[in-house]
């Protein structure tokens, strides 16, 4: 009962947590696709010959195959943990999936693996949100980068200009502030005073208002 207990248990953290499970029978050679692994990568549950472990590869894209080969011989040749991260195009619709992947391989008298049981992860809104976030970094990096060549330059030629630092001082805190309401967004004022528009961007008409208050007063003929 207890064991029964415990397996439903895992069966419940397993599938909260999104997670699919496999096992790779080397010594049969024949990998078992769970049906939450199933559903992570688009290949039919239950059990497929495994190809000598090659049976997954055909679906590794093409830009991680070699990072995924090299992992693979790594882990099984000495490590008894079995741990990758690659972009996996789906069986099904040929959509490309980032996964993780976690084993425990097991090792038989002679040293050899012998089964390799683990887990699968969709990571793919992780790492579109890592990409955007580097995305941005790149994009701030590079605009501080603007900002500090321009605030030199402008140094410069106010130096040039100037013959005293009391000069230097006014003239350069003028040329920043004007470089700083050269790079203010183009509106700041808050929209309740910019007056209030519709989604298709014309200014919305209040209950009661007529065209003459909307465009102002028109002049009579």
């Amino acid at each position: 009962m207890n064991v029964r207990v415990n397996h439903d248990r895992l069966e419940l953290a397993i599938g909260a947590a999104g997670l699919g499970e496999f096992e790779w029978d080397v010594a049969r050679d024949v990998f078992v696709v769970s049906e939450r692994m199933a559903s992570i990568v688009g290949l039919p549950p239950g059990e497929m010959p495994a190809e000598g472990g090659r049976m997954l590869d055909r679906y590794v894209h093409p830009e991680d195959m070699a990072g995924f080969l090299a992992q693979r011989e790594r882990n099984l040749g000495t490590a008894g943990q079995y741990e990758a991260e690659f972009r996996q195009i789906r069986a099904d619709d040929g959509r490309v999936v980032w996964v993780r992947i976690a084993g425990v391989v097991t090792y038989g008298d002679d040293g050899r693996p012998v089964n390799v049981t683990g887990i699968i992860q969709d990571i793919t809104e992780r790492k579109v949100e890592e990409e955007h976030r580097q995305t941005l970094m790149a994009e701030l990096d590079h605009r501080v980068k603007n900002v500090l060549a321009a605030v030199q330059a402008l140094a410069q030629q106010t130096a040039k200009r100037t013959t005293s630092l009391e000069s230097f001082l006014s003239n350069f805190s003028g040329r920043l502030k004007a470089l700083g309401s050269a790079n203010e967004l183009p509106d700041r004022r808050p929209l309740a005073r910019r007056g209030d528009r519709s989604p298709g961007g014309r200014r919305a008409r209040r209950p009661g208002a007529g065209p003459d208050q909307l465009g102002g007063a028109r002049s009579s003929s």
